[in-house]
């Protein structure tokens, strides 16, 4: 088994001035699969992008006319399908995040901006592995 720092492939791409370590999106990553006894290795893209381009993807894409914080593009529809996919790694999808909301949004929750964007690849890892509400877990 490898370790868990290599079972996560992330491919990072930043379109936005905001500084952020990937090295973070890869931790939260892990700790939300080790959290669901997820073992496999896998591949996630992470994009970080401005608010025009957010709200853009979530007209297309939700039909929702505003700035989403983040956005989750899964490859598979649920836990049962994932379960029959031998690939290694198995590619999960992508999540998209909008830096400008979580600065926003760090403020009433108490987070630094960084820890806001942690929140939402954990909560955005969970819909790549198929859990999209309390009961799915």
């Amino acid at each position: 088994m490898s370790s868990s720092l290599e079972r996560v492939d992330l491919a990072f791409l930043n379109q936005t001035e905001f500084n952020y370590d990937p090295a973070r999106a890869r931790q939260a990553i892990i700790e939300t699969l080790d959290q669901h006894h997820f073992t496999r290795s896998v591949t996630i893209e992470l994009m970080l992008v401005e608010a025009v381009a957010m709200k853009k993807l979530n007209q297309e894409y939700r039909q929702k006319d505003y700035v989403a914080d983040v956005l989750s593009f899964p490859h598979w529809p649920d836990l049962t399908t994932l379960a029959t996919i031998e690939a290694e790694p198995l590619s999960l999808g992508s999540i998209v995040v909008c830096p400008a909301v979580a600065e926003t949004a760090c403020l009433e929750n108490q987070r630094t901006p960084e820890e806001e964007i942690d929140f939402y690849v954990a909560h955005s890892t969970l819909h790549l592995i198929g859990i999209h509400h309390e009961g799915d877990l």
